[in-house]
């Protein structure tokens, strides 16, 4: 599904799937429901590294030399999540210590900021496994909970940015399982996607309801 560029809003992406989201936060934040949002800068450190030293002796012509010398034997890791965003209101984020929401779109330690680490649905590379293991490091070390993100599945659960719209939907006559049953202009999913207005209005209505 991807585009001819990675570059939107003068920020250059690293992957696909980072333009997508950057494509929905960004209609949140035109909506209101997002403060800001930025990709993140700052490193989280992970594990610390071990060094050793030792003595170096060289023998020379009229003396031995010694050397207090040092060792990396393991090099200290870092990790760094793809996004942070300031929510504003709306039904995406829960505290993730008290009255915690259990279909919270998304979880944090630090209301309104979220983390979010963005991954593919289909992962070749085995990149998902690894993320999940830096996010369990992360929360234990730092208390800082990032969430995994998903594209699609975040497209389907709540809605289809208009930026990135078009890269989903087939430009001709698709082959394959879809051949004959979709055209130009039709969706790649088996679902149709909901606009933002649509899916805040669902969500106002479940919350009245569960008011109730």
């Amino acid at each position: 599904m991807g585009q001819t560029s990675l570059i939107y809003r003068d920020i250059k992406f690293d992957s696909d799937e980072e333009f997508y989201v950057a494509c929905w936060l960004q209609e949140l934040k035109e909506a209101g429901h997002v403060i800001k949002w930025r990709r993140s800068k700052t490193p989280i450190p992970l594990t610390e590294g071990i060094k050793i030293q030792y003595v170096k002796t060289t023998h020379l012509k009229t003396k031995v030399k010694h050397e207090t010398k040092t060792k990396e034997i393991l090099k200290p890791s870092e990790y760094t999540p793809d996004f942070e965003a300031l929510f504003g209101p709306g039904p995406f984020l829960s505290l993730i210590w008290e009255n915690a929401k259990p279909d919270a779109l998304f979880y944090t330690n630090d209301f309104p900021k979220a983390w979010l680490e963005v991954k593919p649905s289909f992962d070749q590379n085995n990149m998902e496994r690894l993320f999940k293991n830096n996010q369990k490091f992360v929360w234990d070390k730092h208390r800082i909970f990032v969430n995994l993100c998903e594209p699609v599945e975040l497209f389907r659960k709540t809605f289809m940015p208009k930026d990135c719209a078009e890269y989903f939907k087939y430009k001709k006559s698709p082959t394959g399982k879809n051949k004959g049953k979709k055209g130009p202009g039709d969706w790649k999913f088996d679902w149709v996607p909901r606009t933002l207005t649509e899916y805040i209005a669902i969500c106002t209505t479940l919350h009245s309801t569960t008011e109730q």
